[in-house]
């Protein structure tokens, strides 16, 4: 059914936040656009969709649903199913394709290496003064949601990897050199029921966090980090679609900390708390697609060492290009308060980033 109470006959070969690619018993196969789309309805046949997580949570929208009928409601695209109700901005669907056409498996059945999703990214800095400096970075995300959305079987698992290498120079003077890498896997569990009554799956909660992790910043004279811990967190979200929406969140763990600093300081083994925090608002602009604000920060004590404090923290501005493609500036700030007396104590970098995001689960939280 088109907007304009046209009709067409045929089968659905495949829905994307681009277009939809219909064959027609007359026309054949016709790509058409979703301005031009009121209603699809699929009849008996089941419908597999995977779509864009949501930003900071890393829950993607995947499902499938028998004798499918999808709405188009302006921006957002309703999917429904009896009482199974599925709605989310067009520009957030990766893929809808009817099981019979080549859909592949159920997305339940889905094997360990699919439903992953993710961001490449780029972070450089480049300056020319009183010095000449540059920096160049990169870092990858990628996590995978199960699909149950009930308490305690609803989990993400998430992977973080991180590189940095500058290089600064001065007259007369031999160059700096910062190398700065970091890793780290977190593992969320759920505490509550993800979704409500229509099906919709709901933004944040309580969850139990593990997380292991990693970091290397010869800048700071920090050789090797490792760390191991476990906690709560929470995330909720205020304001409506698009343009002033808010997310925030807090977070608490108990960590083990592993540091072999280079001399005069000494290997430490530590207990400590990890205290974080995080929020971004969105600014809708052309096309449903958003401008983003956002922070966060944490601060880590270590329990049987009062001098060992490590802070960090984060400021980003991101500006949209494409669904998938983004670009923006962000300011990271670290403090490690028990660096060697001859290291910075302070390491902060105004990056600028180029990111792309990828597959089911694509945004890092």
């Amino acid at each position: 059914m088109f907007a304009n109470g046209d009709r067409l006959s045929g089968k659905l070969s495949q829905a994307t936040h681009e277009s939809v690619k219909f064959v027609g018993d007359v026309t054949k196969v016709v790509t058409l656009q979703w301005t031009d789309i009121q209603e699809i309805d699929l009849g008996k046949r089941t419908l597999c969709v995977v779509g864009k997580a949501t930003p900071g949570t890393g829950t993607p929208n995947n499902f499938k649903l028998d004798k499918a009928i999808i709405r188009v409601e302006g921006k957002y695209v309703t999917i429904t199913s009896g009482s199974d109700r599925h709605r989310f901005p067009i520009e957030d669907l990766l893929s809808a394709v009817p099981q019979a056409t080549g859909g592949g498996e159920p997305i339940s059945k889905q094997s360990v290496i699919q439903g992953w999703g993710g961001t490449l990214q780029s972070q450089d800095t480049l300056t020319s003064s009183t010095q000449d400096q540059y920096q160049v970075g990169a870092s990858v995300h990628v996590a995978r949601a199960t699909q149950s959305d009930k308490a305690f079987a609803y989990r993400i698992t998430n992977v973080n990897l991180y590189g940095n290498y500058g290089e600064a120079k001065k007259p007369n003077a031999s160059p700096v050199i910062t190398e700065v890498y970091e890793g780290g896997v977190q593992e969320d569990v759920y505490m509550t029921d993800n979704d409500d009554a229509l099906g919709n799956r709901k933004y944040g909660g309580a969850r139990l966090v593990g997380v292991t992790d990693f970091y290397h910043n010869l800048s700071l004279g920090l050789n090797l980090e490792q760390a191991y811990g476990f906690g709560l967190a929470w995330d909720g979200q205020s304001g409506k679609e698009g343009y002033g929406r808010q997310k925030y969140g807090l977070n608490a763990d108990l960590r083990y900390i592993g540091e072999d600093l280079y001399a005069p300081g000494t290997a430490q083994k530590l207990a400590a708390a990890n205290l974080g925090q995080n929020y971004q608002i969105r600014f809708t602009v052309v096309k449903g697609k958003s401008i983003i604000l956002a922070e966060n920060g944490s601060v880590i004590p270590a329990f049987d060492n009062s001098h060992a404090l490590q802070a960090r923290g984060i400021a980003s501005f991101t500006v949209p290009v494409t669904p998938n493609l983004s670009i923006g500036v962000q300011e990271v700030d670290d403090y490690l308060r028990n660096a060697p007396p001859t290291s910075k104590q302070n390491y902060s970098s105004l990056q600028f980033k180029v990111a792309y995001t990828f597959g089911a689960a694509s945004q890092p939280k």
